[in-house]
């Protein structure tokens, strides 16, 4: 008696059921696709060299950063107040002096799928003060020139 082809794939197909520890274990097997992984400052470096890179925190612009190619930057804060810095590796993190500052910050920045996050340096993963990069431009900043009206 002939078998039709979406029996005979029912009959050969087995059936696996994931409970538990196994559906644990397997979880472990698959690759990491949404699993943190540390940008290191070469890559960023590449990404970021004559750009402008936009940041949100929870949706809200939370600054802008316009790289020039030796590690210089310009940032702008969410007023629209800018200032001039620079930028250095420090191990995984990157690390920005700007102008009147004595005192580095140190951010890690993180790809997630799609999505690239940074954290201030000593900050632990789960919270949620990350930054998520928004737009990559080339358009440079519109900062507005300093000691205008005064």
């Amino acid at each position: 008696m002939p078998v039709s082809p979406s029996a005979a794939r029912a009959k050969s197909a087995p059936t696996v059921r994931l409970t538990g520890i196994g559906c644990a274990l397997f979880l472990l097997l698959l690759p990491p696709a949404l699993a943190a992984q540390i940008v290191p400052p070469a890559e960023f470096e590449a990404l970021s060299a004559g750009k402008t890179l936009t940041f949100e925190r929870n949706g809200v612009f939370y600054g802008a950063e316009q790289y020039g190619t030796r590690r210089d930057s310009l940032w702008q804060y969410s007023d629209t107040q800018c200032v001039e810095g620079i930028w250095f590796p420090a191990g995984d993190q990157l690390c920005f002096l700007y102008d009147g500052q004595t005192q580095a910050q140190c951010w890690l920045f993180e790809r997630r799928g799609n999505d690239l996050f940074a954290r201030l340096g000593g900050t632990p993963p789960e919270d949620t003060s990350e930054i998520r990069l928004s737009e990559i431009s080339e358009e440079p900043l519109a900062c507005p020139a300093p000691d205008l009206g005064v």
